[in-house]
This record gives C-alpha cells, sequence and structure tokens, in this order.
C-alpha cells in the first residue's frame, strides 16, 4: 500500500454533488446513462422502455467502436478507441447528432488499446477518462474540449510507472474528497521472443485517486501479485468494490481509517486453461501483433473476461462467468462470498467452448449472458428465485439460434425484453441485426437488419438506452440509432 499526496495544506471540500441521480449517485451525470453498463453495480439493465416497431435505423458517419453516454441535457457523448491512429477520440453531438464537440488523446502502451473504455460523466457534465497511466476530467465550453484537470497516477505515486495501463474506474458514492475515483489497471506486459509475444503478469493494481482540486490530489493501492485483470470492476452503495482478476473474484473496501485497501473476502474459481503464445509475422511489431490478435479474437489470458454484476433489490448478489470451458455461471452472496445454488450452472452445454466477455445484463431478478464463441452461438436468460438463505439461480431458457458475438448485452424491465446484437452468416456475407428477446421465455420479439460488412462490427461495445426509447451503439464505422417510428 502507498500514499502520496501533492498540492497544498490539506483543507476540507465539499464532496461532488447534491442532488440524486436517477440511482442515487451524485457524482453522476443526471442523465439516463453518464456511465458505462448504466451504473456503478455494472447491471447493463435499466427501467426505461425500449424501442417499439416499427423501427427506424439511422446511422451515422462516426468512427467507433465505443461506448456512447448521455450528458444531463441528454446530449449522446461518444468514445472510440482509434487503434491504427493510436487515439482515443471523444465526441459530443446533439440529439439530431450534429457535432458539437471533440477531443483526442494519444495513447503510447501496447495494452492501451484497451484504456478509456470505463469513462463517465460527472453530474457538472464533465467526463472523466483515462490513457495510459493518466486520469483526465475534459469539460466542454463554446463547442470545444478543454483539459479541466490531469492526474499521472505514476507521478503522484511510485508504485506506478508509465507503462501501465489503467482499464476502468467508478465514482464512489461517499467521497472523502471533492472525488474519489477507484480504478483498476490490467496488470500485464507483453514479452517479445523471436516471433512469439508472451504474457507477463507483474499483477493488477485497484487503486483510488483523492482529488480535492486540480492541483490537488492522493493516491492508494492494493496489488493483486501474479493476477491480471480484464474488465471493469462494481461497486455497491456501500462503495465496497467487486474486482475480478483471473484467479479470484474479491470483495474489498478503502479504510479511510488507515488509509488501505481491506479485502473482505475472497472467491477461486476456474479460470480454464491457460492461452497459447502470440505468433506475430517476421518484420511485425508488437503493437500491430497484439492488434490483430484482438480482431481475431484470440484468447489472450485464462480467468473470466467478465465485469462482475451486482443483482437483487439490496444488492444481496454478485454474478460472473468462469474461464473454464465450457463457462459456467457463478452467483455469490455479497455478504460473505458464499455461493448460491445454480440449477443447470452451464447454459450452452451443447458448445464445449462456450465463453463470455460481458457483463450479465440484469433487471428485477432476472439476467441474460450470452456466448461470445466465435464458433458457438446461444443467449441465455436466468431468475434468482426464493428467499435469501434458501434462493436458487435457474435457467429459465436457452435461444441456440441467437449468435451475438461480442456486443454488451442490454434488459429494459419495462419492455420484459433483452436486446443483442446479433450476427447471422450467409455464406461468406456477415450481416447485423438488433435483436430484442423476451425475458421470460427467450423468443424473438423482433429482429431488425442493420447493415452487412466489417464496418458494422460491434466490437464489444455496449448497448445505450436513453429515456426516450433510443437505442445506441458505438459500431466499428459507424454510430447505431434505432429508435421507434
Amino acid at each position: 500500500m502507498r500514499k502520496v499526496i501533492f498540492g497544498f495544506a490539506f483543507l476540507l471540500f465539499i464532496s461532488c454533488g447534491g442532488e440524486k441521480t436517477y440511482y442515487n449517485h451524485p457524482c453522476l451525470a443526471q442523465s439516463p446513462w453518464p456511465i458505462v453498463h448504466r451504473n456503478p453495480a455494472q447491471q447493463a439493465g435499466t427501467e426505461f422502455s425500449g424501442p417499439h416497431t416499427p423501427l427506424k435505423v439511422e446511422l451515422f458517419d462516426h468512427r467507433g467502436p465505443g461506448w456512447v453516454l448521455f450528458d444531463s441535457k441528454g446530449n449522446p457523448v461518444f468514445g472510440n478507441s482509434n487503434p491504427l491512429a493510436g487515439k482515443h477520440e471523444l465526441k459530443k453531438f446533439d440529439r439530431d447528432m450534429n457535432l458539437i464537440a471533440s477531443f483526442s488523446l494519444s495513447f503510447e502502451n501496447i495494452t492501451s488499446i484497451l484504456g478509456g473504455i470505463y469513462s463517465f460523466i460527472d453530474h457538472e457534465d464533465c467526463i472523466w477518462t483515462s490513457m495510459d497511466i493518466t486520469i483526465y476530467r475534459l469539460c466542454e465550453k463554446g463547442g470545444r474540449f478543454e483539459e479541466n484537470m490531469k492526474f499521472d497516477i505514476s507521478e503522484i505515486s511510485h508504485g506506478f510507472s508509465k507503462k501501465e495501463t489503467i482499464l476502468a474506474m467508478i465514482p464512489l458514492y461517499k467521497p472523502k474528497a471533492w472525488m474519489d475515483i477507484a480504478f483498476v489497471t490490467l496488470g500485464i506486459e507483453y514479452i517479445r521472443e523471436g516471433n512469439l509475444l508472451k504474457v507477463h503478469i507483474p499483477g493488477a493494481k485497484l487503486g483510488l485517486l483523492q482529488v480535492f482540486d486540480k492541483n490537488k490530489a492522493s493516491v492508494y493501492y492494493y496489488q493483486f501479485q501474479g493476477e491480471a485483470i480484464q474488465n471493469a470492476s462494481a461497486l455497491d452503495r456501500n462503495d465496497n468494490l467487486y474486482v475480478i482478476t483471473n484467479k479470484k473474484l474479491y470483495k474489498m473496501r478503502f479504510d479511510s481509517a488507515s488509509s488501505s485497501f481491506k479485502r473482505l473476502w475472497e472467491y477461486p474459481y476456474d479460470p480454464g486453461p491457460p492461452p497459447d503464445d502470440i505468433e506475430c509475422e517476421e518484420g511485425s511489431s508488437s503493437y500491430s501483433c497484439v492488434l490483430l490478435n484482438y480482431l481475431k479474437k484470440v484468447r489472450f489470458l485464462n480467468g473470466s473476461g467478465t465485469t462482475p454484476t451486482i443483482m437483487g433489490e439490496n444488492e444481496e448478489y454478485v454474478g460472473f462467468a468462469d474461464g473454464a470451458f465450457p463457462m459456467k455461471v457463478i452467483v455469490l452472496r455479497t455478504e460473505d462470498g458464499s455461493p448460491v445454488e445454480v440449477t443447470s450452472p452451464v447454459p450452452f452445454s451443447y458448445d464445449p467452448k462456450s465463453q463470455t466477455e460481458n457483463t450479465f445484463a440484469y433487471v428485477n431478478g432476472k439476467f441474460i449472458v450470452d456466448n461470445n464463441n466465435p464458433d458457438g452461438s446461444g443467449v441465455a436468460g436466468y431468475e434468482i428465485k426464493g428467499k435469501y438463505g434458501n434462493e436458487r439461480v435457474e435457467l429459465l431458457w436457452v435461444n441456440r439460434d441467437v449468435f451475438a458475438p461480442n456486443n454488451v448485452p442490454l434488459v429494459s424491465g419495462k419492455s420484459q425484453a433483452g436486446y443483442v446484437y446479433e450476427l447471422i452468416k450467409e455464406g461468406e456475407k456477415e450481416k447485423w441485426f438488433l435483436t430484442a428477446l423476451d425475458l421470460n421465455n427467450g423468443n424473438v420479439l423482433w429482429r431488425k437488419f442493420i447493415e452487412e460488412g466489417m464496418e458494422y462490427n460491434s466490437m464489444y461495445a455496449p448497448l445505450s438506452l436513453n429515456d426516450r426509447g433510443e437505442i445506441y451503439i458505438g459500431l466499428f464505422g459507424k454510430i447505431l440509432r434505432v429508435r421507434g417510428r
């Protein structure tokens, strides 16, 4: 554990925001979707109604893939990775998709292709994002973004190096400073040996950035020695963090009295077989080698690729998928990490290599999980039933015919529907559809054709739904909006 403070003497600061958001988080924008997966619990679920048929498909010429969030005025904000240019790009549009402002950040690290994925919009409509080992606050004024704050974590704390990559971050509900942000690093390095690229794991870190003002901040951290993190963490309303490495799921909490992270419990799981080394073409750079293997969907690490999902009316449960082949659904009680019985824990038993890299999309006791195996298929629905202590998680249905290879699914409580971005192959043709499934039985409610070709691949971008029934997705070459006519 390390702590470094820079700036002036300690002063008392008022924490971020006084108003409540849709889900009672004072640091986030008053908007329907200010953070990836909508809420700190990473549920990818909402009570907003999804679009109803007949549907209108709109495509806008702004390159992705990436996330779409909304500010307090309902304006969509788009963040995408441009790996060929080595940049992370941000754009804000009005509701008619006219460009309001744009900004770009360059990255240097090989692993920073994944940087900036988990960003959020705060209570003053400023964007918090990351690149390499630096966290930024960007505010829009007069049609342009300005760098309002910048915190290079490696300069604040000697425990971090400039070669590390911040993978995800999330604001705490009850900050001790003006803003407290929990973040996780990837924790891996690539080592080139001839034409092979091997993964070295010094260990991921869970960090806390306490922001007092633009000139004063503190950093604390906990390192998971020899363990890597592949996705985001989740946060409950008591500021407990749920972090999954390639070996265990941890419940962590920052203790202000000791200025350190406390490990409340840990749950080891089956990480599956180790991945093969990455083969590189003769003369190719390590960066291009990593990029090509991401595009080919090569499994670069064992363990779960999911973000933990906090579930239950009172946040009693946390769920994730393990790294085994085939994958298993695991649900634990958040109080002590004890497992809940899951009937049919292998949802895609017909596929020996089923895996998912996405969070479970949860709403009102039900959740869906998709199969991301590029040679497989399937979406499954589960429900948590029974009283606490005597509960079980039941498999409700499996739709084997729907293939959602990479997009993060979404569920709507009001529509009782799950939404996935579906791929249907017809010979050499790859056709993309936005598809709605009945949350109760898995039947297809509607399937809307989008377009054909790589440009319309979602590349693990999440679905975002606003309170006007509009679904947005940042595709590889477009921004997609689907709404009812």
